[in-house]
């Protein structure tokens, strides 16, 4: 199996993840904007650099390009799962198409109570800076930078996915809203959560997947990455 998920960090201590299978190989990468100082850094794990003790959790690439291993518990590590959730947590968690997330999360955001009301518009306003706004505001408890947008252009064509990578207050007002691209004014179709897990609710066992010991470049909280697994 592989997947490629879009990920924010705990902080403080391990972070469970619940991919629902155990990887053999891990690439993390940080999702920082150019300025940050971790724009360029990712983390590479396999079953082969597990063999060594210099690498048992894998080998971290910086901005500059300097590599170093990865001691046990400092970074990535193999999860087979099985914990019983009893308080959900930003440590424990799941894909968003869990069953028990799905109607939450895996849901059209366009329509979510903390909005100010149902998107059904898409307006860009300065092509050059990829902005524009909604018809109407956004909940950000849920949307936000990485949700997907889809849109279908007032011009005709097929459904194009854009994902907000910046946005200011709840993005019904002039250039509020920037995506990764100068999406076409058009007709939304949806919004997708800005993430893609989710807390695990208590009662559930945790699934199999990875556990990231880190919590000095990647699992650190409010941070942004990728976790791309097979």
């Amino acid at each position: 199996m592989k997947t490629l998920k879009f990920a924010v960090g705990a902080g403080t201590s391990a972070m469970y993840v619940g991919l629902g299978f155990v990887p053999s190989k891990v690439r993390l990468m940080h999702a920082k904007d150019a300025g940050g100082s971790e724009a360029a850094m990712h983390l590479d794990w396999n079953r082969a650099l597990a063999r060594h003790s210099v690498y048992a959790e894998g080998v971290l690439t910086i901005a500059n390009g300097t590599r170093s291993g990865l001691t046990e518990a400092a970074g990535v590590a193999r999860y087979f799962g099985g914990d019983l959730i009893t308080t959900a947590a930003a440590h424990y968690v799941v894909p968003i198409e869990h069953p028990a997330l799905e109607k939450t999360y895996a849901v059209d955001m366009r329509s979510s109570s903390g909005g100010t009301g149902t998107i059904t518009r898409w307006t860009l306003q300065t092509a050059g800076n990829e902005t524009g706004k909604f018809d109407y505001g956004v909940d950000t408890s849920y949307v936000g930078v990485g949700s997907e947008v889809v849109v279908i252009p007032d011009s005709g064509g097929m459904a194009r996915v854009y994902s907000i990578v910046a946005l200011a207050n709840d993005g019904n007002a002039d250039d509020e809203v920037t995506l990764n691209g100068p999406c076409p004014s058009g007709r939304v179709q949806r919004i997708s959560y800005k993430y893609d897990f989710a807390n695990l609710p208590a009662g559930y066992r945790m699934p199999a997947g990875i556990v990231i010991n880190d919590t000095t470049y990647f699992n650190v909280a409010s941070d942004l990455f990728s976790i791309e697994a097979e």
